[in-house]
């Protein structure tokens, strides 16, 4: 979250200590283990019924794990939300990417309709809508 620590937003989440609380704060998380090469986090938080979704979660990590290190991930503006009930969220956002091999100031950003479910209490990362980017 904008202006929290690291330890106090999303540390927490990543050492699987808690859950995160909100959609919000299942973004947020997320994003950060994009930018933190977390890649078991990314496939623990991903609701079994996304497209990428794989039972084997070992390859699934694995294949996670080399797209993250190609990029920086510079920075995340979440637009507006919209609950769709109890256990149903979405939220827009952009997301400023960078490979590692371009100069600062290059890379795209990407713009997302993200769907968030949450089942058992737990929010997941359910797909993402209306994904475009632009170049910066």
């Amino acid at each position: 979250h904008p202006g929290l620590e690291y330890q106090k937003c999303c540390a927490p989440c990543h050492a699987k200590t808690t859950t995160a609380a909100t959609p919000e704060a299942l973004l947020r998380s997320r994003y950060a283990a994009f930018s933190l090469e977390l890649p078991s986090y990314l496939a623990a938080t991903t609701h079994p019924l996304h497209d990428d979704f794989d039972k084997d979660t070992v390859a699934w990590v694995q294949r996670l794990a080399k797209g993250l290190d190609a990029s920086y991930f510079e920075g995340l503006r979440v637009l507006a939300q919209e609950s769709l009930g109890e256990n149903e969220h979405e939220i827009t956002f952009e997301a400023d990417v960078r490979p590692k091999d371009s100069p600062e100031g290059a890379g795209v950003t990407l713009h997302e309709r993200s769907r968030f479910m949450r089942e058992d209490g737990v929010w997941f990362y359910r797909e993402g809508l209306d994904v475009s980017s632009k170049k910066r």
